[in-house]
């Protein structure tokens, strides 16, 4: 009589193989990437400046570029039709003002994407500042790579994307989204190919690109770490081509909206201000809070009349912009 004996270690592979292949088989991206709702809002921001390139509409030209900041970008664009401006942004400290600014500048919309945003006191206040935007019925589109994002985040992601005039898209997604470590078993080496890209781009007249991604680290703010980096203020004809390479990523299938992803953990807030943690955290704080610094960068920053009064000392030249084509990401 013979007997097969398995030893415990041999019994563990074979349960991990087995769980791992169960999972693996139950998971699958949404057919569907793109909902209804966030193509409205695409339309929504198409619509805008078709208006806009409507010959002979000098009462829709009037009404979308009355805005301060566009008129002082449309002059400075007029006497350089063929070239780009740009600015250093150097400091972490205006790096942050500069987009805090000029989020809270826009009028029309605003687009984003980022490799990494952290969930720390400088991602959540840049949050806050786009929904506050989108509040005044700026149209928000936020795109970010999937890679260092977490379960929590995609939390304050969902609750973002609730506003009507704002829409997350996640590209190249993990499937396991709670359970991030079996991606490195059965999704390589799909989820090796990332979206590095980084810019935000306003009312399409002006963008911020450069190294930088969003969080403390990056914007001069964290205690244990530092990235010393560089960004530029961008206008002129370089903007369309960021525009059209965000255009790219968004419109992508492998794109996906964040309501396919991800649904609301149940006994957490639907509000997304409230759920806001790393700021009510911060504001308890009795040292120097990281609200506190943010604050005084903004507060600090001349850059929103600077460029109203034409005040920037962009350099023209003629610029081209390279990016990765997004069908390597699949």
């Amino acid at each position: 009589m013979s007997m097969l004996s398995i030893e415990p270690s041999s019994l563990s592979l074979s349960l991990t193989l087995g769980l791992t292949l169960g999972l693996s088989a139950c998971q699958s991206l949404p057919k569907q990437p793109h909902l209804s709702e966030s193509q409205a809002l695409s339309a929504r921001v198409n619509a805008l400046y078709q208006e806009n390139s409507v010959s002979g509409d000098q009462s829709n030209k009037a009404r979308i570029n009355n805005t301060d900041l566009v008129a002082a970008i449309s002059e400075q664009n007029n006497i350089h039709p063929e070239l780009s401006g740009y600015h250093p942004i150097v400091t972490g400290a205006n790096a942050f003002a500069s987009r805090s600014i000029l989020t809270d500048m826009a009028t029309r919309n605003i687009d984003i994407q980022y490799y990494i945003w952290h969930d720390d006191q400088a991602g959540q206040l840049l949050l806050k500042d786009l929904w506050e935007a989108a509040e005044r019925g700026v149209i928000v589109r936020l795109l970010l790579d999937d890679f260092n994002n977490n379960a929590q985040f995609d939390q304050h992601l969902l609750r973002f994307a609730s506003h009507p005039n704002i829409a997350v898209r996640i590209i190249n997604p993990l499937m396991h989204r709670k359970f991030q470590a079996l991606n490195f078993v059965t999704g390589l080496p799909r989820i090796n190919r990332r979206m590095h890209n980084k810019s935000m781009t306003f009312d399409k007249q002006i963008t911020v690109i450069g190294g930088r991604n969003i969080g403390n680290e990056y914007l001069s703010n964290d205690q244990n770490s530092q990235f010393a980096d560089l960004d530029v203020l961008l206008i002129g004809k370089v903007v369309a081509d960021i525009d059209n390479s965000f255009t790219s990523y968004w419109s992508a299938p492998i794109s996906f909206d964040i309501e396919t992803l991800v649904t609301l953990d149940k006994g957490t807030t639907s509000n997304f201000l409230i759920g806001l943690d790393k700021l009510d955290e911060d504001e308890k704080s009795n040292s120097r809070s990281s609200l506190a610094i943010y604050k005084t960068a903004v507060e600090d920053s001349s850059i929103d009349v600077d460029l109203v009064n034409k005040r920037v000392p962009f350099r023209w030249t003629d610029m081209q912009f390279l990016s990765d084509d997004v069908g390597k990401l699949k």
